[in-house]
């Protein structure tokens, strides 16, 4: 039976140590097909074409299998900024944790936003992954009286009936990359924000299956929960295969808390030699297969989701993860600010707001880091990154 958590409940396990490898074989086309000459990791082109992979439009549906709205939508009008200019919004922003680069990259970007449009952050509270806390977060926000609050749920089951006490107590809530079961739109919850989770996922297997030869084999580590964001990448993943690469047989594993992965995927790489690649759902597994993986010695390439520290530095290295999805997590703090502010203004926002998922290779990983990070990459990453050929 599956347990049912938030996604992000799950996305504290940042692994450090960056994994060395080594060897060779044919190169691998995106159609399968080899073509002799020498790649720095098992099965893999020394380039990666990033462009060729983007998906021109969103791939994915909401949380209720709805098409979701352009973040334009969330654009303020001249009329707006005028109406912003005296009034006094205040807001609330409740995260699920602190202590990982999406949040970080997330409330800075929504800070920021709100202060440019003279709305007031009354309180910004971190979950610390525990439903009580955050319940307990979300109730003082409420006494605070805001006008708005915007919030990652630590458990989308546990945290709906307080999400619930928001709406009525007369506030408005926006859910961010999540939309609670059971919450009403849009008198309950204005809006969701987020983005294309299964375009994401798709990415991530279009990446991986560029080293993969023909009638090869690939494993993919899922997160064995009921939960929307994780499924939506797993899903987004298998239909990718099975209609753009149907010859390579895909093998699974289960893991149902992530710091268990780092056992599951050793021993799933172990128990499953033919194995050429693995796909992870978000890069605290991935970072925790890759410690597996260098523990048994194996160089077979992986890839993963969120463009992190650890994962960028990784693909800035050279090693076996060599990138996959990424959210642009400063462009969605923005858009998740303005989505409030305009239904503070009175607007009505659509069910779902999401942006497109992001290709991330080696070949474009600097540039990616400016979408996701909305700032400059760091110099140790710019440093890495020029020492590794083909990284840009």
């Amino acid at each position: 039976m599956k347990k049912t958590y938030s996604r992000t409940a799950l996305m504290g396990l940042l692994v450090a140590g960056l994994v060395a490898t080594t060897g060779c074989s044919a190169v691998t086309t995106a159609d399968g097909t080899t073509a002799g000459g020498a790649a720095s990791i098992s099965g893999c082109p020394e380039k990666i074409d990033s462009a060729a992979l983007q998906p021109p439009t969103p791939v994915g549906l909401s949380p209720r299998g709805n098409a979701p709205a352009s973040p334009d939508v969330a654009e303020l009008t001249d009329a707006d900024i005028a109406k912003l200019k005296t009034s006094k919004f205040k807001v609330g922003i409740a995260m699920q944790t602190a202590d990982i680069d999406y949040t970080t990259i997330l409330v800075r970007a929504m800070k920021r936003t709100f202060a440019e449009n003279n709305v007031e952050v009354v309180a910004v509270t971190d979950g610390g992954w525990n439903v009580t806390k955050q319940q307990t977060d979300i109730q003082n926000m409420i006494q605070l009286k805001p006008d708005g609050i915007l919030s990652v749920p630590t458990d989308s089951v546990g945290m709906a009936s307080t999400y619930r006490t928001v709406s009525q107590a007369g506030i408005k809530l926006i859910t961010l990359d999540d939309m609670p079961p059971g919450l009403e739109w849009p008198n309950e919850v204005a809006t969701s924000s987020g983005m294309d989770q299964k375009g994401m996922g798709q990415i991530a297997m279009a990446v991986l299956a560029q080293c993969i030869p023909k009638g090869g084999t690939v494993g993919m580590v899922k997160i064995d929960i009921v939960l929307w964001a994780a499924n939506q990448r797993d899903e987004g993943a298998i239909e990718w295969l099975k209609r753009e690469r149907p010859d390579i047989k895909l093998k699974t594993v289960g893991v149902a808390n992530p710091k268990d992965v780092e056992q599951k995927a050793s021993d799933f790489v172990t128990a499953n030699p033919d194995l050429q690649g693995l796909w992870t759902p978000w890069d605290g597994p991935g970072l925790q297969a890759l410690a597996g993986l260098r523990g048994n010695g194996s160089n077979i390439p992986v890839t993963t989701q969120d463009l992190g520290t650890e994962f960028a530095m990784n693909v800035a290295q050279g090693t076996q993860l060599i990138g996959g999805g990424a959210q642009e997590l400063d462009a969605q703090g923005r858009t998740h600010a303005l989505a409030m502010i305009k239904v503070l203004l009175g607007d009505e926002m659509p069910e779902y707001i999401a942006h497109p998922a992001l290709v991330v290779t080696k070949d474009n990983l600097t540039a990616a880091w400016k979408q996701v990070w909305g700032s400059a990459p760091p110099a140790d990453l710019v440093k890495a990154c020029k020492a590794t050929a083909g990284c840009n």
